[in-house]
């Protein structure tokens, strides 16, 4: 699990001028596109890329992204005492509160925090992995409602936690609680009072006709809206495939399950007009979906194409770790190696796992190490020597933010 370094680079902060004309409030940004509107900014780096503007502690642990919005930076994370919100000054780097939303950290598989906070005004939503919507301040983190997902019967289609990040539509915020009582959640985002729940049924035949195996509960994904054929739905990938439900009710108005498998559904669905595409792992594929009318006040989904898994499939982003031979990176030593104590682990800039031998290094140490061999999943290293933090900020080589689906 990594240690989280919250950094900020030249490309944030121009001249100190305040981001609230740009604010990145949710997962993925404004409209969860993952595109932002600035521009112009290569231009200003110079050779070396952005400068490093601060670097800071104590956004705890874990693989949630981060929401910059009026000068503060949120983001979630582990403690000792729990899975915490954290919020930072954009300008110092000094951490403004932190507000434990679990009195224990969630033991799951992969330990850490998903949910990145979605901020609305004064207020801010997340879910933590152990499965609750949380509403808090923004401005000292206090706590102003909260909601079980057991009131739903929630689960989650396989053992990694809840990683949900909650929407915001209007005067409601939506959830995934995954359950038998509320697939999908709709509450009042100023009390939490539920305004539907959504259910799908055993017998609700997915609009694609396929019959294939999936899982009951809550995918990894998070929700985005569409609007496609006229109808406002949210679009979110969980245990049995791909739904559209009705913004105004809750009703599933289609499901697609060929893009579903029985481990994990993760990548959060890209909205394009009236088109959806998705994609998941572990051998399945993507697809892209066309969202038209049925005549009878519905929507149905229909398969524009459909790419297997040789071709193309998304997991949370998983690339070739061949490229990473003859590198070296900044590592910082989380401890020993699960197969053998006199072995290190930790992990590289790019949240890579590396075990090397231990020699005189210890836990909490800052490790140059050069990548020999990449036939596992984890990498294995060769240590060249320790180093300082100050010097890893320096040369940009350490982990400053887990990638997330």
């Amino acid at each position: 699990m990594p240690l989280r370094l919250l950094g900020l680079c030249g490309c944030l902060l121009l001249l100190n001028a305040p981001l609230s004309a740009d604010d990145w409030s949710q997962w993925r940004g404004p409209d969860r596109s993952n595109r932002s509107s600035e521009t112009g900014l290569y231009s200003t780096w110079g050779e070396e890329g952005p400068p490093l503007v601060w670097m800071a502690e104590g956004a705890g642990k874990g693989y949630a992204g981060i929401s910059v919005v009026d000068g503060k930076i949120f983001t979630t994370g582990n403690f000792e005492d729990g899975q915490a919100v954290t919020a930072f000054d954009v300008a110092t780097g000094k951490r403004l509160w932190k507000t434990a939303v679990t009195d224990r950290a969630p033991k799951h598989g992969y330990d850490g925090s998903r949910s990145t906070p979605t901020v609305d005004g004064e207020r801010l939503y997340l879910v933590p992995s152990d499965g609750r919507i949380v509403c808090l301040k923004a401005t000292d983190g206090s706590e102003v409602w909260s909601r079980n997902f057991d009131q739903w019967q929630g689960k989650m289609m396989s053992g990694w936690g809840f990683s949900e990040s909650p929407l915001v539509d209007g005067n409601q915020v939506i959830c995934t609680p995954g359950g038998a009582a509320g697939l999908m959640v709709a509450l009042d985002k100023m009390t939490g009072e539920e305004i539907w729940a959504s259910t799908l049924t055993d017998n609700q035949a997915a609009s694609d006709g396929q019959d294939k195996p999936t899982k009951d509960g809550a995918g990894y994904a998070s929700p985005v809206i569409s609007n496609a054929a006229g109808v406002r739905q949210y679009v979110q990938l969980v245990g049995k495939g791909l739904v559209g439900v009705e913004a105004e009710t809750g009703k599933v108005l289609w499901r697609y399950a060929r893009v579903a498998n029985t481990t994990a559904n993760i990548p959060t669905p890209i909205v394009d007009g009236d088109y959806i595409f998705t994609s998941t792992a572990y051998n399945t594929g993507s697809a892209l979906l066309h969202l038209q009318a049925d005549g009878q006040g519905g929507v149905q989904a229909e398969e524009v194409y459909w790419l297997d898994g040789r071709e193309l499939q998304n997991k949370h982003g998983k690339e070739s770790n061949e490229e990473e031979i003859g590198r070296v990176h900044t590592v910082l030593v989380e401890g020993t190696s699960k197969k053998s104590d006199e072995q290190l682990f930790g992990r590289t800039d790019t949240n890579k796992g590396v075990v090397f031998d231990r020699e005189d290094y210890e836990k909490g140490d800052y490790v140059k190490v050069r990548i020999d061999d990449c036939t596992s999943s984890t990498l294995l290293g060769t240590a060249i020597e320790k180093t300082t933090l100050e010097e890893a900020a320096r040369t940009n080589s350490i982990t400053t933010e887990p990638v997330a689906a």
